[in-house]
């Protein structure tokens, strides 16, 4: 289990939002507000954590696989027609010509 921490903390002004939040355990989230811990996120997503003795913990942004399982086809919107493609409307002569 874990709390999320905002980086710039929320009662100074930071964000609740994916950039300004890192998962930390309770006794982590406490030992940042209370123990002397702080922690600084780069422009690359890298979080540093640094310890009340000095010792830097640097944690690089997780990466994910792509999820390619729903990926459509580029070329769904010309597909072969099929029994439920809708066919075009046959046009009725004008019956009031005549």
């Amino acid at each position: 289990q874990a709390d999320l921490h905002h980086v710039q903390w929320w009662s100074r002004g930071g964000h609740t939002n994916a950039a300004n939040l890192v998962p930390a355990c309770e006794r982590i989230h406490y030992g940042i507000h209370r123990g002397g811990w702080t922690l600084t996120r780069e422009p690359d997503g890298t979080t540093n954590w640094t310890s009340p003795t000095g010792h830097v913990y640097r944690v690089p942004p997780a990466s994910y696989p792509i999820d390619e399982t729903m990926k459509i086809k580029k070329d769904a919107t010309e597909a072969e027609p099929t029994d439920q493609t809708p066919q075009k409307r046959r046009q009725l002569p004008d019956e009031s010509v005549g």
